[in-house]
């Protein structure tokens, strides 16, 4: 039976790169923006860069406190 961590990094796993429960990954996603897309805004929004490099810090941090580095911050 898998701890609650692996449980986790499984899904984030899954949530990135295949499979995840509610529909295409990240990954399948990303595969269809136009390199021309990434920096687009409608209105005030952030661009499709912008989202993305907040998702990654995000899951880096996650990954690292999963992993025990209870001092890692994002900056």
């Amino acid at each position: 039976m898998a701890t609650e961590t692996e449980r986790i990094a499984k899904s984030l796993s899954k949530t990135f790169n295949k499979g995840p429960w509610y529909g295409p990954s990240i990954m399948d996603i990303l595969t269809q923006v136009k390199a021309e897309e990434v920096d687009l805004r409608i209105g005030r929004s952030h661009s499709i860069q912008e989202l993305l490099l907040h998702m990654i810090s995000w899951r880096t941090f996650a990954t690292r406190r999963l992993q025990g580095d209870n001092d890692f911050q994002v900056s």
